[in-house]
C-alpha cells in the first residue's frame, strides 16, 4: 500500500522529455519569444495548417514557434492600437451594486 502511495506522488510529467516535461529542451530550438504564453483557438483553411504541421514536423519546430514567428515577422514596423478594455459581466454587476 505504501509502494502504491508512493507512485502516485511522482508527477506524470516527469518521464516527458521537451519543452514542458523538463527543463533542458533536448534538440529544441529556442523559443524567441521567451515570455509568458496564452492558449488560444483561430479558425484557419486546412492547407495552411497542414503546411504549418508539415513543416514543424521537418523543422523539428512546434507549431507555436511558426506562428508566433509568422506573426512577429507580420506585425514588425506596425503599429497597432491596443484594443479598448470592455467591461465583464460579472464587473458590470458588482459596479452597480448587484453582486
Amino acid at each position: 500500500m505504501a509502494e502504491k502511495k508512493q507512485a502516485m506522488k511522482k508527477s506524470p510529467l516527469k518521464n516527458i522529455t521537451g519543452k514542458q516535461g523538463s527543463k533542458d529542451n533536448k534538440g529544441r530550438k529556442p523559443n524567441k519569444t521567451d515570455v509568458a504564453m496564452t492558449r488560444v483557438t483561430y479558425h484557419l483553411p486546412q492547407a495552411i495548417v497542414d503546411k504549418v504541421a508539415g513543416y514543424a514536423y521537418w523543422e523539428r519546430l512546434t507549431a507555436s514557434e511558426i506562428l508566433t514567428d509568422a506573426l512577429l515577422t507580420f506585425f514588425k514596423g506596425k503599429k497597432v492600437k491596443a484594443k479598448p478594455k470592455t467591461q465583464s459581466i460579472a464587473e458590470k454587476l458588482e459596479s452597480e451594486g448587484g453582486l
